[in-house]
């Protein structure tokens, strides 16, 4: 399966959760938690964020997120998923048989896929390893 330029790149710049102080994400800096934007003096306006971004917060378990809101990112544990649903349209080679994406491409959902457990945020199409045909 060949997967998406755009996807790849939005996975690429939000793929890694912060550790629990402070951390860059790409060219941009993030605050640890609970700091909002006290780490903030000495960045250019627009170059420093509070930790989650305007989220606040990592997100849960089939909670949606822009990806491109910088230094939001998915709760440990959990990995950026793309929301898809059965369709009998031909969405082409990215895309597993029988499946379609459903949501804005930079629209992503968190989840633990591949612990077992078919979660909200996961069906066939995005995270077969969990759900079955039909979840």
């Amino acid at each position: 399966m060949r997967t998406r330029p755009v996807l790849l790149l939005l996975l690429l710049l939000a793929a890694c959760g912060p550790g629990p102080g402070e951390y860059d994400d790409g060219v941009y800096h993030c605050c640890a938690k609970g700091d909002g934007t006290a780490c903030c003096d000495g960045y250019e306006q627009g170059m420093c964020f509070e930790y989650g971004g305007i989220y606040g917060e990592c997100i849960g378990q089939g909670e949606m997120l822009e990806a491109k809101v910088l230094c939001a990112f998915c709760c440990e544990g959990l990995e950026f998923l793309e929301p898809m649903e059965a369709s009998d349209e031909d969405c082409g080679e990215s895309y597993p048989e029988g499946c379609c994406p459903s949501a804005t491409p930079s629209l992503l959902y968190c989840a633990a896929c591949g612990d077992g457990d078919c979660a909200a945020g996961e069906n066939r199409c995005n995270c077969p390893q969990d759900c079955e045909e039909g979840g």
